[in-house]
């Protein structure tokens, strides 16, 4: 790592915490992927620990998994400052869904956007001098309430409760050197004509081809006639093949042929653990899960792959190429997988490869995943994919 960069980061990193101390030490630190806001919220407690007395701190986060890297990242820490703040503090690790909010005298709130739901921001209420919001994207203009007109926007209510007091984003991050570029591929697929069993509901499956299932769905919803609830329906069904196309696997496991350190996220666990036997996901102990980060950061292994679990709050080595082999169009995820390929390193560009199907709602969903919005539903940005020609 070269120094002009260190120094650099060092810079950027200052003035977060002194934006926290202009906000009286509660706010929000936007700030991208591999930029280091979990080191940034550790000096943010030693410098407001000189003027306030901190000694028990929550640090909440989406999942279990995230205790293990946290631990890493305070070791990473104490290498570098000679300040080991799991020692300095009395750190308590929380999940958002146990909604815990006893008293302490400071918050870090890591992936402070999950927070932002009706069922979660209670964590927000917390009482305590310290709240450090910690998110490489805010969703500005997602409702918090589902199915509430003119419902407050999840980045209205942050602004109530733990505001942003400091953003640097992914491109302007590459841009000074902070983080790696990256390229893009497109990687085009049509929908086959193979004969196969494909899950249609709870009761069954088809037997037919996955062009065929889709284009027959597709025709259902445009007759005229089809009721509201059974375009639904029918859509649902569409979404549920894209997220799963068998076809798709070939696809993924050609690409992992060369040995390139990968990541590969999906949106259903079905597919993935066709791919690849690495799948990080919930519903196991939290020790399977970090035997498979930690193979992965030591090179044991060369792909990792989850729905969820590794978008955020993870920190992953060396990753080389990100393959997204299906996807939600909301442009958030994008910038949350962007995260796991532009990690600094020597001359490193990151490659990222995303499958689209043709001719169906996949073509529609990428150009969605590009398009930052407001409240409003205002286009404000367009993420800069660098796709290949």
């Amino acid at each position: 790592m070269s120094n002009l960069r260190i120094q650099n980061l060092e810079i950027i990193q200052k003035k977060a915490v002194n934006r926290m101390y202009q906000n009286n030490w509660i706010g929000t630190l936007e700030m991208a992927t591999g930029v280091g806001k979990t080191f940034t919220a550790f000096k943010v407690l030693y410098k407001a620990s000189k003027q306030i007395s901190i000694k028990t701190v929550s640090f909440y986060a989406e999942t279990s998994t995230r205790e293990f890297t946290l631990k890493e990242e305070a070791e990473k820490f104490n290498r570098i400052y000679d300040l080991n703040p799991l020692e300095d503090f009395d750190f308590t690790f929380k999940c958002y869904q146990g909604k815990n909010t006893d008293e302490c005298d400071a918050a870090i709130f890591d992936e402070i956007h999950e927070t932002l739901t009706e069922k979660y921001q209670v964590c927000l209420n917390i009482i305590a001098k310290v709240k450090v919001g910690l998110s490489a994207t805010i969703p500005q203009n997602l409702p918090v309430y589902r199915d509430v007109d003119n419902s407050i926007t999840k980045g209205e209510l942050l602004q109530q409760l733990c505001p942003i007091v400091f953003s640097y984003p992914l491109d302007q991050a590459i841009k000074d050197g902070i983080l790696s570029r990256f390229e893009t591929t497109i990687h085009k697929h049509k929908l086959d004509y193979v004969d196969r069993c494909i899950p249609a509901n709870k009761a069954g499956t088809w037997k037919t081809t996955e062009a065929n299932y889709y284009s027959w769905r597709q025709i259902e919803i445009k007759k005229p006639g089809t009721r509201t609830f059974m375009k639904g329906v029918l859509a649902k069904q569409c979404c549920k093949l894209l997220y799963n196309l068998p076809s798709k696997v070939k696809i993924v496991k050609d690409y992992l042929k060369d040995n390139k350190k990968t990541i590969i996220f999906g949106v259903e666990l079905a597919i993935l653990e066709k791919i690849t036997d690495n799948v990080v996901k919930g519903g196991v102990k939290d020790e399977a899960n970090e035997v498979l980060i930690t193979k992965f950061n030591n090179s044991d292994i060369t792909n990792i792959a989850s729905c969820k679990k590794l978008k955020q709050g993870i920190t992953l080595n060396g990753v080389e190429r990100c393959i997204i082999v299906a996807y939600y169009s909301k442009s958030q995820h994008m910038i949350q997988q962007l995260g796991r390929i532009v990690r600094w390193a020597e001359g490193k560009i990151g490659e990222l490869i995303i499958i689209v199907t043709e001719d169906t709602y996949e073509e529609k969903w990428i150009q969605e995943l590009q398009k930052v919005k407001d409240k409003n539903g205002n286009i404000i940005k367009i993420i800069n994919l660098n796709v290949k020609q």
